[in-house]
């Protein structure tokens, strides 16, 4: 019986030996308060030789600095083990195995006692509700995760931040943009890459190299998508962010999106006390009272795809250079017009420099092109700004206005006037017609649209 119980005693012993309680990456986690309880996560892992395996049905326990059990919970198929606790405070933890627990407490107690040593130490924090605080706790545990097992995804691009499903941004989208960017750096193992300067050539390549059919109009991968924006920028996933304003507070959705999948990889949530936000931040975006009437749905429409050159919804500051990129499923007359914060028109294509105005269909083109004699170069007035395409099978109707020394047109109608003609235009037997728009916000450096 003795040698019975030694034996299975050393062999107890090489399975706890082999037990790893991990509290994730740095050992530290940060509890962002959504109002739907705290939960402290921890993994169980079993190493064997080089491999590493996940651990299902462990019990654990949860302490605090004064050895107090706070949860007990068992590991799930991933080995993850979730604590769900409450008034949770700043401080030191101790996670461990749980030898009272199911099978493990038909043990007797000089083997369950063995387990009592597998254990490992975390600190536990609550997010701050300043901008700086908030936004840290939901990347890291967005990113954070076990410490043994590797990042979800190994390069990340930062996608636009706008205001709920506007697509539109504001000065505090754009700080909130730089703060989270600066978060990203800090994630050990964490590539955080900047969109590189590209042209067509470069887009229809990542087009043609991920398969995606062009003339398919019942695809959602577009160049406007933050995800498509990874895609080209040789990332793996691109972090779409969304914010909206409940009662005192800021509500930040953070979603990781797979690169030109659009797939969902995880999701985080930040809150920030309004009071809280630095002083000159425009949180609620000017535009969004601004509405259109939206485009007719006609049979065998034209698909047209436009978006700025880093996607839809970003914040460009005084001084940058942007571009356009545009597609149609098939060869059609297109007229892109340019509308400032101002509401001033002007028709960018087609101009004095770029021809006809006939494209074909297919690869993405960029505007301005090579022949053109203008550059998009943010400055102000400052706000909602929006490039206006439309797309038709036989040539659009000519707009009253005047030319500019750049080629281009001061339009004198109104954006109202301009859209009954040209619908009405498109709803002429025998031609095809389709629209669309991309929405940008511009803003001054320190919190001050596009010249020509």
């Amino acid at each position: 019986m003795q040698i019975a119980q030694k034996k299975l005693g050393a062999e107890i012993g090489t399975i706890r030996s082999s037990l790893i309680i991990d509290t994730c990456r740095g050992g530290s986690q940060i509890i962002c308060n959504t109002g739907q309880g705290d939960k402290v996560t921890a993994w169980v892992w079993a190493r064997s030789g080089e491999s590493l395996n996940p651990v299902i049905g462990m019990p654990l326990v949860l302490f605090d600095e004064k050895n107090n059990m706070l949860a007990q919970a068992i590991s799930g198929p991933s080995g993850r083990t979730d604590f769900n606790i409450s008034n949770l405070q700043n401080g030191q933890y101790r996670v461990a195995v749980n030898p009272q627990a199911g099978t493990m407490a038909l043990l007797e107690k000089m083997f369950a006692d063995l387990f009592t040593k597998v254990e490992n130490r975390l600190s536990l924090s609550l997010a701050g509700l300043d901008l700086q605080g908030a936004t840290k706790g939901a990347i890291m545990n967005l990113f954070g995760g076990a410490a043994l097992a590797p990042l979800s995804v190994q390069k990340v691009t930062m996608g636009p931040v706008t205001y709920g499903d506007s697509k539109l941004g504001s000065s505090f989208a754009h700080a909130l943009q730089q703060v989270i960017r600066q978060h990203l750096t800090d994630i050990d193992g964490l590539i955080v890459v900047e969109p590189r300067k590209r042209d067509a050539q470069m887009v229809t390549e990542v087009i043609n190299t991920r398969g995606i059919d062009l003339k398919n109009t019942d695809s959602i991968t577009i160049l406007g998508t933050p995800a498509m924006q990874a895609a080209i920028d040789g990332a793996d996933a691109a972090l779409e962010v969304s914010y909206t304003v409940q009662g005192r507070e800021i509500w930040i959705d953070m979603n990781l999106k797979e690169a030109a999948t659009d797939i969902l990889k995880g999701a985080a949530t930040a809150i920030v006390a309004k009071n809280m936000i630095p002083y000159g931040l425009e949180v609620v975006p000017q535009g969004l009272t601004q509405s259109t009437t939206p485009p007719p749905k006609m049979a065998g429409a034209i698909r047209l795809d436009v978006s700025s050159h880093l996607g839809d919804g970003q914040t460009y500051q005084e001084g940058d250079v942007i571009s356009y990129f545009a597609n149609t499923d098939r060869d059609a007359y297109l007229l892109f017009i340019y509308e400032d914060a101002e509401h001033n028109l002007i028709q960018i294509l087609p101009n004095k420099f770029s021809g006809n105005g006939l494209y074909p269909a297919g690869d993405y083109f960029e505007v301005p092109g090579a022949r053109d004699k203008f550059q998009f170069v943010i400055q102000g007035p400052f706000g909602l700004e929006r490039l206006w395409a439309f797309a038709a099978t036989q040539k659009l109707p000519q707009l009253h206005g005047r030319e500019l020394e750049n080629g281009l047109i001061l339009l004198s109608d109104s954006m109202t006037d301009v859209l009954q003609r040209l619908r009405t235009f498109g709803g002429t037997p025998g031609v095809a017609y389709g629209e669309a728009q991309a929405i940008i916000t511009t803003m001054g450096k320190r919190g001050s649209g596009a010249a020509f």
